[in-house]
């Protein structure tokens, strides 16, 4: 699954869901960042990080969400001697959401913060995506800023990626 996919499946769990069970936590919780209450409206511009991603909307750097506990739907275990397949389940999850308010329009945020862009190097022979503090590169000189851990020099399909 990519990350627009998943970004644009929780927009669509978080519209469709029609639970009230966190009403109590996000009224509460936002109430107490000051954010009156006619203005929450869960399932509406109450959405978690990756819910925001989808239409466009990034959360503000030093915001912080309401906690909430959502349930997570998991297929049965196929036994394998026997073939049968088990029933499903659902598990507790804990997750962040945030109120509009607490987001910008992501051009907005990239406009304001041009040369802020992420590093990340993309580690072809491990598959692995992950960011590195500052230090030498594999050649001993330095690149960007980077760091590249001792597992990525013996790595010869690292390739340096910036993100935009």
């Amino acid at each position: 699954m990519t990350k627009t996919e998943m970004q644009a499946e929780a927009l669509t769990n978080a519209r469709s869901n029609q639970s009230v069970m966190n009403y109590g936590a996000i009224y509460s919780g936002f109430a107490a960042k000051g954010i009156a209450e006619a203005e929450i409206k869960p399932h509406e511009n109450v959405f978690t990080f990756h819910a925001w991603k989808a239409p466009g909307r990034s959360v503000k750097k030093g915001e912080h969400g309401v906690r909430v506990v959502t349930f997570i739907s998991c297929e049965g275990k196929e036994d394998p001697q026997t073939g049968e397949k088990t029933a499903g389940y659902r598990r507790p999850h804990t997750t962040t959401v945030f109120h509009i308010s607490q987001t910008e329009p992501t051009s907005e945020r990239e406009a304001r913060h041009p040369g802020s862009s992420l590093r990340r190097w993309r580690h072809g022979a491990h598959g692995r995506s992950h960011s590195h503090g500052a230090g030498p590169t594999p050649g001993g000189g330095r690149a960007l800023g980077v760091k590249i851990s001792s597992r990525c020099q013996n790595s010869a399909a690292c390739l340096i990626r910036l993100f935009v």
